[in-house]
């Protein structure tokens, strides 16, 4: 779904899937262009955008669904799972400033990214059915939009 596109009725769960799909897509280019030996800038802009897409994708999670849900020993872990991808996000960021090598980085990323992925399908999102979170849609549309604008990536 493109970041521009608000549809009037939107399925908040299939927007955070197609989210963490465009993640995992982001990844998997990533790793394919690092194979053929691509510079270091052009696999940089891929970064650029991967670490745009999960922090807007954080923020969105942590900001508006979570305050949607129940309190749980779920939504602390799941926080802190969320605050240390963005450890890594902002940790990849700087290396790609400076042009340092990342590839050590792009990999414990993906692995924080497909752990927290798997956290969220396997523990956050089945709570959700419990709670009308379809009534956060276009809260979560315009916010991800603003938080992607902000990297200008999309």
């Amino acid at each position: 779904m493109s970041p521009a596109i608000s549809p009037p009725e939107l399925h908040v769960l299939q927007a955070l899937h197609e989210d963490w799909q465009t993640v995992g897509s982001l990844v998997s280019e990533i790793g394919a262009f690092q194979k053929e030996a691509l510079r270091q800038d052009e696999v940089g802009t891929l970064v650029v955008r991967l670490c745009a897409r999960l922090y807007a994708l954080s923020r969105v999670e942590t900001e508006l669904l979570y305050p949607c849900l129940d309190p749980c020993a779920a939504l602390e872990s799941g926080q802190k799972m969320h605050e240390q991808l963005m450890g890594d996000v902002q940790g990849l960021l700087d290396a790609v400033v400076v042009q340092d090598r990342f590839d050590n980085s792009i990999e414990l990323l993906a692995d924080r990214a497909r752990s927290l992925r798997r956290f969220e399908y396997e523990e956050i999102y089945p709570r959700c059915v419990q709670t009308d979170v379809d009534a956060i849609g276009k809260q979560l549309t315009h916010r991800r939009n603003q938080l992607l604008e902000s990297f200008n990536t999309e």
